[in-house]
């Protein structure tokens, strides 16, 4: 599959992980869960000091025991709402990245093809190519320094300046030609990567928002 048609699933796979946030605010029930978790702890400091005065008073030490295990129970319940919201926002950070990086590909792609329509080598992958030019690149520059030997000899003849002029031209321009493919290599191997990435984020975010229900729905 297309870098490009898997990025577009991956956004529509998105939507409906994301449409959960719309019934229950996340953001909104993790600093609730804070809340109620202040409360206890001052209830379980409140219920020790008491312990302190009477170490005997059977009421206090089951009031403590209830109200740890309440505390336990709402760190557990927050820190798997705040994994879910977190996982979101990774995940819609990492498909936003995906689809920038394809992007940048799609242009980076397009300029390579219509050099290759202008070299005729429009079969050939921009790999092959940008290893052609790299050796075609060695072989100009062994050539020039050819020619600036012999400048040595004849500083002034004019047909060997032309000839040095005209092969730092030509290097300029394959040079050009394989900054053109590299472009194409890195950024294809970079929306490839991105993509790979947004598909774990969305994975674990699916995961995340799947235990989230689960906590919601004991609320």
């Amino acid at each position: 599959m297309k870098t490009k048609n898997f990025i577009a699933i991956l956004a529509l796979c998105f939507i409906p992980t994301v449409g959960f946030a719309q019934d229950v605010n996340q953001e909104a029930l993790s600093t609730n869960l804070g809340h109620k978790i202040d409360i206890v702890k001052n209830e379980i400091k409140t219920l020790k000091s008491k312990l302190k005065l009477n170490a005997e008073d059977a009421q206090s030490v089951t009031d403590l025991t209830l109200k740890e295990s309440e505390l336990n129970k709402l760190k557990s319940q927050k820190k798997t709402i705040d994994a879910a919201i977190k996982a979101e926002k990774k995940s819609k950070k990492e498909t936003k990245q995906a689809e920038k990086a394809e992007k940048k590909n799609e242009s980076a792609s397009k300029t390579a093809e219509i050099l290759k329509v202008s070299l005729s080598a429009s079969e050939k992958s921009n790999e092959l190519l940008s290893d052609e030019l790299s050796n075609k690149i060695d072989v100009c520059k062994n050539e020039l320094k050819v020619l600036k030997s012999h400048k040595k000899l004849s500083p002034d003849d004019l047909t060997i300046k032309s000839k040095i002029a005209s092969k730092q031209t030509e290097i300029k321009e394959l040079k050009r030609q394989k900054k053109t493919f590299d472009a194409a290599i890195k950024a294809d191997k970079k929306s490839k990567k991105e993509a790979k990435q947004a598909e774990k984020a969305l994975e674990k975010h699916e995961k995340a928002q799947e235990k989230a229900q689960k906590v919601i729905g004991n609320l």
